[in-house]
């Protein structure tokens, strides 16, 4: 690699980092080959003390630049404005004191409302594929409201857009993310999600299934004496019947 003419770098998603290196900090180069330094070589060779040092004139607007462009960078922004015609009768207005010009502000607003707008209406396509996945699944009450909201911030968000606020069409859009994404994991989803019916009952089953067989089998064997004994009542009663009948023409014919 070479060396940084600035002395900076960037760490996407967590920041830059610049580094000053003042000129009276630098040491000499030294050879192999140079011979064992004086008392004087020596002394020169010796950083200064740098403690209660102040930045030079100039030095703290260099930083600063450096440190501006890194941010741009960061934010998705080409690290030095554009200054002059863009195309289509457009000129560039850099801004020179703040480093975001505000048309560049609108321009990140805008996309942070259009992500906001894209990841909210993913959730909601994610939780309607949910439910007619599983049609046995309760929603509740507090999922709707939720739902509810979500979708009115992204209507409310599209007016924005088309108005061209784009700070109130990034703060619905955000709103309507939020909604959704806790209506998607809302406590009621979750077990559904992970333990549909279908798994409880290929669970349960093979637990559950010996006592049914033996509940099956008692409850056999009951209904199968609860007969037998209905039949022997049914006899007696049948035989009752017929022995009343016998004694009573044996007794008309002796008279």
């Amino acid at each position: 690699g070479s060396h940084s003419a600035t002395g900076a770098y960037v760490v996407p998603g967590w920041g830059a980092v610049v580094v000053w290196n003042p000129p009276q900090c630098a040491r000499p180069p030294s050879g192999d080959d140079a011979g064992p330094p004086d008392s004087e070589a020596a002394g020169a060779n010796v950083p200064p003390d740098t403690e209660g040092m102040s930045l030079p004139p100039g030095a703290a607007a260099e930083l600063m630049r450096t440190l501006a462009a890194q941010i741009r960078v960061l934010f998705g922004l080409p690290a030095a404005p554009s200054d002059g015609p863009l195309g289509g009768g457009y000129v560039s207005m850099p801004a020179r004191r703040t480093g975001l010009a505000l048309w560049e502000v609108d321009v990140l607003t805008r996309r942070q409302a259009v992500a906001a707008h894209t990841r909210a209406v993913a959730s909601l396509v994610s939780l309607a594929s949910v439910v007619q996945a599983l049609p046995n699944i309760m929603v509740m009450e507090d999922i709707r409201t939720h739902l509810e909201y979500s979708l009115e911030a992204l209507e409310t968000a599209r007016e924005h857009l088309a108005a061209g606020r784009y700070q109130e069409a990034s703060a619905e859009a955000t709103h309507a993310h939020a909604n959704a994404e806790t209506a998607f994991f809302h406590p009621t989803i979750l077990p559904m999600l992970y333990f549909p019916g279908e798994q409880k009952l290929a669970v349960y089953l093979p637990m559950m299934f010996p006592i049914f067989v033996s509940v099956l089998v008692r409850c056999g064997s009951e209904v199968i004496r609860w007969c037998r004994r209905r039949r022997a009542a049914a006899r007696a009663k049948s035989a009752g019947v017929a022995g009343g009948g016998a004694d009573a023409s044996t007794k008309q014919k002796e008279m």
